[in-house]
């Protein structure tokens, strides 16, 4: 993980590979988050920068989950 720092905050890189590991719920908070965030930025920065291509990751990893089977992971159907 990468951390950057803001004047307010640090935000640090998550992985598509740790975000996949979270559940709906994780991500949702996370991508309140940061969209929190993103408003205090100055457009075109590194930060803001950074800051929509998380919000994408995390999109990214919610649109997997909505689309793949209830109990794909281990086979059973039910969990």
């Amino acid at each position: 993980m990468v951390a950057v720092d803001t004047k307010e905050k640090t935000m640090q890189v998550i992985s598509v590979s740790d975000l996949s590991r979270l559940t709906r719920t994780q991500l949702f908070s996370l991508l309140t988050q940061f969209q929190a965030t993103l408003a205090d930025l100055v457009p075109g920065s590194a930060e803001h920068r950074f800051a929509c291509a998380m919000l994408a990751n995390i999109r990214l990893a919610l649109s997997r989950k909505a689309s793949s089977p209830r109990g794909a992971g281990n086979g059973c159907g039910h969990c």
